[in-house]
């Protein structure tokens, strides 16, 4: 081959590799413009936690915030938040025959550059139920109960929490809870790399589902979604510890509460549990329910 055919030969090749270039995408900044927004939202989040400790709620050490904190963000960074879209929706019902309503929620955040971010948010009533708990205790006011795991109760219902609409779950609440969590999500996306909010945080392991409408048995508490895989370490009698999320709502519900400290004074003094990671997961609905009573 020729020199003169070797040039000619080069100019498709070299056209064909500037093709693809152009097809494929192209970061817009660089990684040091990243780490630098990174630093300064990072700079502005430490500045309004100590402006308003209030809305951090901690969980298992770690800080979740909550929404008065993305309604300052959205603020800082002239964010257009604006609810775009809501449905009412039914997921089957409760056995007092009223529906276990929610609603989704779809909010958009815009910033002054015209970037925005469409995220959605949803709530349902039975959300606001509790769970089953043996009420036959250990021993006269004691907190422990008699039968544990709670299926093992003769008195035990696998439905209970479907039973009837709970007195918390208001249109007015669930609507807004649906509101916060879509309003929350858009601006996370949007400007704080994607953090959960508390409101979010305090919905994880929750795997209900409505009752089967074909005449089947609702699943019971432990018969539901798959838990994660336990952890590593077990409580002092043996058996599976709760999971990462059911810690993190522990924690949020503890604080709930009035528990400052997520309640692990409580769980020692009243269960010698030294961490919410010794919580055995058969006992973990009623630990729940023990710690929203003690307020």
């Amino acid at each position: 081959m020729t020199a003169a055919d070797q040039s000619t030969a080069l100019v498709p090749a070299a056209a064909a590799a500037l093709s693809v270039m152009a097809d494929s995408p192209l970061p817009l900044f660089t990684g040091a413009q990243m780490a630098d927004a990174l630093t300064a939202y990072r700079e502005l989040q430490h500045t309004l936690d100590r402006s308003m400790p209030e809305q951090i709620m901690l969980l298992d050490g770690k800080p979740f915030r909550k929404k008065g904190y993305w309604r300052a963000i959205a603020v800082a960074f002239g964010l257009r938040v604006e609810p775009i879209a809501e449905r009412r929706e039914i997921a089957g019902a409760f056995a007092d025959g009223r529906e276990n309503f929610g609603y989704v929620v779809d909010y958009k955040a815009t910033a002054p550059n015209g970037r925005s971010v469409t995220s959605d948010g949803s709530c349902f009533a039975v959300e606001k139920a509790r769970r089953f708990k043996c009420p036959h205790p250990e021993k006269p006011g004691a907190t422990r109960t008699l039968h544990f795991p709670h299926h093992t109760c003769p008195e035990f219902d696998s439905e209970f929490q479907w039973r009837v609409l709970p007195s918390d779950a208001t249109e007015h609440n669930v609507r807004g809870h649906a509101h916060t969590r879509a309003f929350n999500r858009a601006v996370s996306n949007l400007v704080g790399f994607g953090e959960v909010s508390a409101e979010e945080v305090m919905r994880e392991g929750a795997h209900d589902q409505p009752p089967s409408t074909a005449g089947t048995p609702a699943p019971g508490p432990k018969e539901q979604t798959a838990p994660p895989p336990p952890r590593t370490t077990t409580p002092a009698n043996g058996g599976a510890v709760i999971s990462e999320p059911q810690a993190k709502r522990f924690w949020a519900i503890a604080k709930g509460a009035g528990h400052q400290d997520g309640g692990k004074a409580w769980l020692k003094d009243t269960y010698g549990l030294t961490s919410d990671r010794e919580i055995p997961r058969a006992r973990y609905e009623e630990i729940v329910s023990a710690v929203q009573a003690h307020a």
